[in-house]
């Protein structure tokens, strides 16, 4: 009798610890969200002359929901991209692999232009992703730039996420 109340409880136990971790793997179906990402710089610059270049590198990082739990807290970011600089104005663009606790990634591009050395503006769209974030989409904004000279730096990101039903 003792011996079969020790099984039920460690099932139960188990069985709270599978339901437990399906259910932290699940997120809304939709929503808004605010978040800080802190990254640092790498690339190679080509001059291009009379003070015009183009560089091709990565912004890395990780992302805090504002919240301080929920989508995408806590999660890696890199964002491969490029940049070229002409007449003291700058335009970037890239991608960039947000990848959370379980592994999962979700994919966005982006892309902004400002003065060199001033916070950039720009739009950012979800075009997909895997696990949890497959099918994502939605539209945000971010206001990214450079920390003094750089190369690290932090980006405010805001926007909306939607999954497939």
């Amino acid at each position: 009798m003792k011996a079969r109340s020790v099984w039920m409880m460690m099932l139960a136990f188990a069985l709270v610890l599978f339901l437990g971790a399906n259910a932290e793997a699940q997120i809304p179906k939709q929503g808004t969200y605010t978040g800080w990402f802190g990254w640092h710089s790498f690339g190679q610059a080509t001059d291009l002359g009379k003070g015009n270049l183009y560089w091709v590198g990565e912004f890395s990082g990780a992302l805090a929901n504002s919240a301080g739990s929920g989508f995408l807290h806590n999660t890696a970011i890199r964002c491969p991209g490029a940049t070229v600089v002409v007449d003291g104005h700058a335009y970037y663009k890239g991608n960039c692999i947000v990848t959370d606790q379980d592994a999962d990634s979700a994919f966005l591009v982006w892309d902004c232009d400002a003065k060199v050395g001033a916070r950039c503006d720009g739009p950012m769209e979800w075009v997909g992703g895997t696990g949890k974030y497959k099918g994502i989409r939605g539209k945000h904004t971010f206001n990214g730039g450079f920390v003094g000279a750089g190369p690290e730096g932090y980006s405010v990101w805001k926007g909306e996420w939607r999954l497939p039903e």
